[in-house]
């Protein structure tokens, strides 16, 4: 693990995000999935009990071709959220996308690329109910 020291910029971007502008987060979650709609759902609804501020973390639902309605379901899921919230601050930031290529390396860079967090943790569905716990 790497520790980089507190910078000028950090404390910027503190400031700015009092301001009303919505901070980068601390960290993204990648989940690639592949015909596992309700496992994605429980696992999105686990994330969202988290008691870290919506601000801190991302989260990004990679669909790798599934035949299962999975990308519908998650988008359904989050506006159902999105609805609710009124503050910047509130606003739980999922990202759903949708990647042709099967194959996990194809949908994790997928991920990867919309990043934005400056920690990534791509998570396995088979082990989420362990890793979430970051």
């Amino acid at each position: 693990m790497t520790v980089r020291p507190r910078t000028r910029t950090a404390r910027r971007e503190k400031r700015g995000a009092r301001g009303g502008q919505v901070r980068q987060p601390r960290f993204s979650v990648i989940l690639c999935t592949y015909n596992r709609r309700n496992f994605v759902l429980a696992t999105l609804a686990t994330l969202r009990r988290q008691t870290l501020p919506y601000t801190d973390f991302e989260v990004i639902v990679v669909d790798n071709g599934s035949r299962d309605g999975t990308l519908s379901a998650v988008n359904s899921y989050v506006q159902m959220g999105e609805q609710t919230q009124k503050k910047p601050e509130e606003i739980w930031r999922v990202h759903c996308l949708s990647e042709p290529k099967n194959g996990l390396a194809y949908a994790r860079n997928t991920g990867l690329l919309a990043a934005t967090g400056k920690r990534l943790e791509p998570m396995r569905l088979a082990c989420a109910s362990i890793c979430i716990g970051i």
